[in-house]
């Protein structure tokens, strides 16, 4: 019975933090940012950020970080995107590489 009330109470504060860190991460969506296809870059700057091959399903988003007071973004992360118009539809993505500029 006790190891029940410890396994519900550390569940509950899981879900408050999660439902913090849901709240929090709300604030910092960008509305009408511009990705551009890795495809779309010239040979020089695909090789500037380490890119070999013109993938036409790869893209580059530039977000905000640490300097604007929003969360970084690191390799692995999930980044979910909506295309402007399309609010119902949400890809998830993988960020693969991140370059700190």
């Amino acid at each position: 019975a006790k190891h029940a009330k410890v396994a519900a109470a550390l569940h509950k504060e899981v879900d408050h933090e999660e439902e913090g860190m849901r709240a929090s991460i709300a604030r910092f969506d960008m509305y009408f940012a511009t990705m551009t296809a890795i495809s779309e870059l010239t040979g020089a700057d695909r090789m500037r950020l380490g890119f070999r091959h013109a993938d036409p399903l790869l893209y580059m988003l530039v977000v905000p970080g640490l300097q604007e007071g929003k969360p970084a973004v690191f390799n692995g992360d999930a980044v979910y995107i909506r295309a402007e118009g399309q609010e119902l539809i949400e890809f998830c993505c993988c960020a693969v590489l991140v370059n700190f500029a």
